[in-house]
């Protein structure tokens, strides 16, 4: 009987820590700061300056992004790497808003997409960061042994999968026999 208790608390406490994201912190800090009656329109100049140094803040993130260089290279039997690799002077801070850094999907060679990692994964919900100095690089493996492909040919595609910026997105065809 004790365990039954214990077992509901526990998915009560699961559930309740959950959420729906209504009014949570990761709402967007300008979207509380708009609607909080306070008006005045010194106050909303600021909030739209604000708004457009963010906005040349993220072309900035955006062109550095670019300057990445995505690659995937072949490591077996249906074993794979992507890579992305600083090749600047400078480093770059890619900002994740979930333990999800990278994506991946398979098709067939007609684009029926037959697989794809984020739907049958979970990802924390935390805001994260990678800083890649020059000549560093992030490596992910994938694995497609598990999906027990049928005889035919694919497309890989990778891409990262960053709050903001550019996703360099990669692709790659392999074959099942």
């Amino acid at each position: 009987m004790k365990k039954r208790y214990i077992v509901i608390f526990l998915m009560a406490m699961l559930l309740s820590a959950c959420g729906t994201g209504d009014g949570g912190t990761d709402q967007g800090q300008h979207d509380g700061d708009l609607t909080t009656g306070n008006g005045g329109e010194k106050e909303n100049e600021s909030l739209l300056e604000t708004e457009d140094d963010q906005e040349n803040s993220d072309e900035a993130i955006d062109t550095a992004a670019a300057d990445l260089v995505p690659e995937i290279q072949e490591d077996g039997t249906l074993v794979f790497q992507y890579h992305v690799s600083n090749p600047t002077e400078e480093e770059i801070t890619l900002a994740f808003s979930s333990s999800q850094k990278y994506d991946y999907s398979v098709e067939t060679k007609a684009g029926e997409e037959v697989f794809l990692f984020s739907s049958a994964a979970m990802f924390l919900q935390a805001q994260e960061e990678e800083v890649l100095s020059q000549g560093e690089e992030l490596v992910f493996d994938i694995d497609l042994n598990e999906l027990h492909l049928s005889d035919g040919e694919y497309v890989l595609k990778v891409w990262l999968t960053p709050a903001e910026g550019s996703m360099l997105t990669e692709t790659t065809e392999f074959s099942v026999e």
